[in-house]
């Protein structure tokens, strides 16, 4: 079976994504890979043939200069330098995704002449079988799938590990509703009918079931990407490790507060490549609460093994529960694979939180008053916490499996191609 992924980032350690899509690559057998990604940046493993990078500068040089467009990039052994570079930048600014730059870039790609003959002749040379898709935000992607399915005559499944339907902030932003407006029409032109889909969690199946009653729908729960490391000497009381946005900092915060409320007697280590000094300052005034920056995720799995507890939280008084309702991170995959207990404190009502609740995976705490209680309760028992540890292996092996989800999602393709249509 030969795959097209198409993408905003390339395989590599980079983003949440890129590892997402380098752990779907792996665990399906008998396969090759081609990508064209849209964000600049470099492979760093060797998981495809070929990568071929069509990014937003080169669209709009392409409407200033009328250059052609479109490269095939080179995996080689100096790339995880590269990618280290274009982290170290892109902290220095802050990347805007608000709803005009998004319009904004939609309009750029819908302007410029990305039909190129570089990328017809990649994709021709290439002469995939099938295309997996990664929409994110961008109306765009959906004009790229629809151009290569045409040319290559060859079928499209649409992976979603976010909503971008239902969510509806509390803004007052013209720019979003024209925006939000314009993807709800894009997926109902391009899902409604016989369309194929993969989502990251059973309950976004669900609810995409019902929107889109006729598409071919499945669930594809994350795998770990880390190696199990063995049980290290606890250095660690507390660990987060990823992402401060969305109200996470505030939760961060509040645990912090209790902490300082028992004397300091439990620290909480955060690992985060965040830059928004607003944040990162207010760390400052929580006594329990050390902030180190970004580790690379080579490292994630050692600093997990030297935890008493892994954290992972989300903004727990509900705020952006619309945003966080469907996610489930690779990161949950990871935690759950190591000897360490999963804490989520989170609203009650989004995917991972049912999940780890309905699994019994995790030590889970939904109420902001009971905090210092629950933080208690999990600290002076380590019974408590090596059976969460017990339960979350099992749950691996059954639910997280790569060699059976990769199974699944092989024949769910296979199935694809074996019948005809395009996009």
């Amino acid at each position: 079976m030969k795959i097209m992924i198409i993408s905003h980032n390339c395989t590599n350690s980079l983003t949440n994504m890129g590892l997402t899509i380098k752990s779907i690559i792996k665990n399906i057998s008998n396969v090759q890979v081609c990508q064209l990604y849209i964000k600049s940046s470099f492979p760093d493993e060797n998981v495809c043939t070929s990568w071929f990078l069509l990014s937003d500068n080169m669209v709009l040089r392409n409407i200033v200069y009328r250059k052609n467009i479109g490269k095939k990039v080179a995996f080689d052994e100096v790339n995880s330098y590269k990618n280290k570079i274009i982290r170290e930048k892109s902290q220095t600014k802050n990347i805007n995704t608000k709803e005009n730059i998004l319009l904004f870039r939609d309009i750029i790609w819908k302007i410029g002449k990305w039909k190129t003959d570089s990328l017809k002749n990649w994709v021709k040379k290439e002469n995939p079988e099938i295309l997996i898709v990664f929409p994110g935000q961008s109306l765009f992607i959906y004009s790229i799938t629809k151009y290569i399915s045409k040319m290559q005559n060859i079928p499209a499944v649409f992976f979603y590990t976010d909503d971008y339907y239902y969510y509806q902030p509390k803004t007052k932003s013209f720019f979003y509703k024209v925006q939000h407006n314009r993807i709800k029409k894009k997926m109902n032109k391009y899902l409604s009918e016989n369309a194929n889909i993969v989502t990251i969690t059973d309950l976004m199946r669900d609810d995409y079931k019902s929107l889109f009653p006729s598409a071919n729908t499945i669930s594809y729960l994350s795998v770990p990407t880390l190696i199990k490391e063995k049980k290290m000497q606890e250095e660690y009381d507390f660990v987060y490790l990823g992402n401060l946005s969305l109200g996470r900092w505030k939760t961060l915060i509040e645990i912090g507060k209790v902490l300082d409320d028992l004397n300091g007697k439990y620290k909480l280590d955060i690992f985060s490549g965040c830059d928004d000094q607003e944040i990162i300052n207010n760390f400052k005034f929580i006594n329990s609460i050390k902030f180190h920056g970004y580790v690379n995720s080579s490292k994630v799995s050692k600093i997990v093994s030297k935890s008493k507890v892994a954290l992972h939280v989300e903004d727990i008084t509900g705020e952006y529960i619309d945003r966080v309702k469907y996610t489930f991170s690779t990161k949950i995959a990871d935690i759950l694979n190591s000897d360490t207990c999963l804490m989520v404190v989170a609203p009650r009502d989004i995917a991972l939180t049912e999940y780890c609740i309905n699994n019994d995976c995790a030590y889970v705490i939904t109420d902001k008053n009971n905090l210092k209680d629950r933080i208690i309760k999990i600290m002076v028992n380590d019974e408590l916490r090596n059976s969460y540890v017990l339960k979350a292996d099992e749950i691996v092996k059954k639910n997280h499996n790569a060699y059976i989800n990769g199974k699944k999602l092989e024949k769910y393709l296979n199935d694809i191609i074996n019948k005809e249509g395009v996009v």
